[in-house]
């Protein structure tokens, strides 16, 4: 799991643009993915440079209202993310801390790992 958290962390501190949007999975997020699943998805780089990008927005960083202005937005992977209304979901995941500003992104802590399909 702490590899997984590694991995979100160094997607967090640069994704190629100075202002990103980050929709950070929680510890409990990971920890309720198998550690087979897991480890699987830590040994394809291919995947799991999907899933970390489908995590960002790049471009623009947005605080929670106005990620619920978008509606939906292009990530990072090139797919698409249903944003809540009031900016408090991310695909039917619940948001729950919002607005956290690094150098480099507006974070939103979220309680599920998201999947690209």
């Amino acid at each position: 799991m702490m590899a997984a958290v590694a991995s979100f962390a160094l997607l967090a501190a640069g994704c190629g643009s100075d202002s990103n949007n980050n929709s950070a999975p929680v510890n409990d997020a990971f920890a309720a993915i198998s550690k087979a699943d897991l480890a699987a998805v830590l040994a394809d780089r291919e995947v799991l440079t999907s899933i970390l990008t489908y995590h960002v927005i790049g471009g623009q960083s947005y605080d929670a209202a106005g990620l619920g202005e978008l509606g939906s937005s292009t990530t990072v992977n090139g797919a698409e993310l249903t944003l809540g209304a009031d900016g408090t979901a991310v695909n039917g995941v619940d948001v729950l801390c919002s607005n956290v500003t690094t150098a480099n992104a507006t974070v939103h802590n979220i309680d599920g790992v998201l999947m690209p399909t």
